[in-house]
């Protein structure tokens, strides 16, 4: 049951089941094999889960539990502690074979037993230059590797230690690793030496795609980037700090070849914020309220960092909320549900009252 929700719009609430909101704790048995299914002893094994950040909008990767090496017939046990197993994600590693990875079973995960094998690595090779084909030395480049020859992995990124996924450009631009197996496909994180940005590449944004394993041509260009400022201000136009500001790509921006990792910032006292090495193309720029005891409705708007003026003098006016207040109640006995996840988020509909309840 929920309260009466009076003067608000374009506004809808999403419900999510009690359950997600308590930890599932697991005692996992993983078996790593090769492709003769010979058991792989010494191979590490690392547990991950996918959490969503608000702030970035963004999946973000949660550690389980330590990595721990198999046993000589390739076991090893894992306890997790973690939200929903479409989340959790086991990876395997040992040098000389590809790395191995799978997802929790959706079904029966009390008895959960993950076989993962590790597959014969082949060659990836890459270089990366900037946009006036010299190279780009020191920049650390990290693989998002995926497959699709399993339903369940729906071509996932896989999650796992940064060091097993992560090399760096020689004096000559290039790149590589030898720990994919010849049935995967990556995208690439880019971060050039002393910058912040995180640039993504990618031949398409379809989540199939992705860059082949084997292939040694290769060739990343670094795009040209430039700095975005601005000032977030109240309904009067003074400026508002501590609110947090974020920059993501314009995913209808065609043209552009490659994204870059979603960055945020914290504005000042005078309510200013500052982006450095943004690509000059078009951006999204969010503004959050995080603190709830202030009244600022969540804003956002679309920049053309292309245009000088554009991004020098970013304006972003917020807007007054209202309070909202919601109940929870069991339908059965009618008491409060604690645990229970809210969302609210904007919809297109029509300036009325709006009340919500749970079937």
């Amino acid at each position: 049951m929920l309260k009466r929700i009076t003067r608000l719009c374009f506004i809808s609430i999403l419900f999510f089941l009690p359950s997600m909101a308590f930890g599932v704790k697991l005692s996992c048995t993983v078996t790593i094999v090769d492709i003769h299914a010979a058991p792989v002893s010494d191979a590490e094994v690392a547990a991950y889960e996918s959490e969503y950040d608000r702030l970035t909008r963004t999946e973000k990767p949660r550690m389980l539990c330590d990595t721990q090496k198999t046993n000589a017939d390739g076991k090893v046990v894992l306890e997790l502690d973690y939200k929903s197993a479409r989340r959790v994600m086991i990876v395997a590693h040992k040098v000389g074979y590809a790395i191995g990875w799978d997802m929790l079973p959706y079904n029966d995960i009390a008895a959960a037993n993950i076989n993962i094998v590790l597959d014969k690595p082949v060659k990836f090779v890459g270089r990366l230059v900037d946009v006036k084909g010299q190279p780009v030395v020191n920049a650390s480049v990290e693989a998002q590797p995926k497959i699709s020859k399993m339903r369940r992995l729906e071509q996932r990124p896989v999650i796992g230690p940064a060091e097993w996924m992560t090399t760096s450009t020689g004096k000559d631009g290039r790149f590589q690793w030898s720990c994919f197996g010849a049935d995967v496909r990556s995208d690439f994180l880019v971060t050039l030496a002393g910058e912040k940005t995180t640039y993504k590449f990618t031949p398409h944004r379809t989540s199939s795609c992705g860059f082949e394993a084997g292939r040694e041509d290769i060739c990343l260009t670094a795009p040209k980037s430039v700095a975005v400022q601005g000032k977030v201000v109240d309904e009067e136009g003074k400026g508002v700090a501590d609110m947090v500001v974020v920059i993501k790509p314009d995913h209808q921006d065609k043209k552009s070849r490659n994204e870059y990792a979603t960055m945020n910032s914290i504005t000042d006292k005078n309510g200013g914020f500052l982006f450095e090495n943004v690509p000059q193309r078009n951006h999204f720029v969010i503004v959050f309220n995080t603190d709830f005891s202030k009244p600022w409705v969540d804003k956002t708007i679309v920049i053309n960092a292309a245009d000088s003026e554009a991004r020098n003098n970013v304006v972003i006016q917020l807007e007054t909320g209202c309070v909202v207040e919601v109940s929870v109640l069991d339908e059965s006995t009618q008491k409060p549900i604690e645990n229970f996840l809210l969302m609210f988020s904007k919809s297109p509909g029509n300036e009325n009252e709006w009340w919500f309840s749970r079937d």
